[in-house]
């Protein structure tokens, strides 16, 4: 009996940990998937417009591409410049995370360029990691585009780090949590936490520089972290009839 106990702990030891680890690997999977190779690198820009950044040509870089990403500092300032050969309204420069876009600056250009400098450090709320820069100009020749932009340092230099991995230790033990409930009814609480897990992973993504999260990402690590608990109860459930 007591061999045959031994060898459930075991056989549902693994597979509570194969459950668990699951949870950010399926969402860097994800997250990784989303990043096309064979895409157009200027897939996003349009118009008649140029633009740099800290005097780095962005038309031939990637808005998906984590390679092509501009690499700064916390405390660095973006200098960044469009050109067109026609005549330029009004502008915004937006930064955008998990598919939320906040404008950072404005203004109205007089002729057919302009130039504003965007602190990094005043608006990168999210902590480092990958962002995607968008700017649009109107004018007789509206035009677009944009730039993944990467902010160095240490993910845990901020609190967001560590939110971000408190959130995906929470659904790590929920997924732990529901291996041992034996099926015994719907696992209400450990799904909200793993769906936090989901979530805070598709963050360490971000932070990691691994890629830059757009919401359906956001949505599916979300979807992922949720299911993994009930997949794990019933898991445990089987491992936990075998020999007594």
């Amino acid at each position: 009996m007591e061999a045959g106990r031994a060898i459930v702990a075991r056989r549902l030891g693994r597979a509570v940990r194969r459950a668990a680890s699951s949870i950010a690997v399926a969402v860097i999977a994800a997250s990784l998937s989303a990043v096309p190779g064979a895409a157009p690198a200027s897939a996003t820009s349009s118009g008649p417009c140029r633009g740099t950044v800290n005097a780095i040509d962005v038309s031939s870089r990637s808005v998906s591409n984590p390679d092509d990403a501009i690499r700064v500092g916390a405390h660095d300032v973006l200098d960044i410049v469009v050109t067109s050969a026609e005549p330029i309204g009004h502008y915004e420069v937006q930064l955008a995370f998990a598919g939320i876009d906040w404008t950072v600056a404005e203004g109205d250009a007089d002729g057919t360029s302009w130039s504003k400098e965007v602190s990094v450090g005043d608006y990168s709320r999210f902590g480092v990691g990958l962002y995607a820069v968008h700017v649009v100009s109107g004018g007789s020749s509206p035009c677009s585009g944009g730039v993944l932009i990467r902010i160095a340092g240490s993910p845990f230099s901020s609190i967001a780090g560590w939110v971000l991995l408190a959130a995906t230790g929470a659904g790590i033990g929920a997924v732990a949590m529901t291996a041992s409930r034996r099926g015994r009814g719907f696992p209400k609480g450990p799904t909200a936490l793993g769906a936090v897990g989901g979530l805070g992973a598709v963050g360490l993504v971000q932070q990691f520089a691994l890629a830059a999260p757009t919401r359906p990402v956001v949505l599916i690590g979300v979807a992922l972290g949720a299911v993994l608990p009930l997949i794990a109860q019933q898991v445990g459930s089987v491992l936990t009839k075998g020999p007594r």
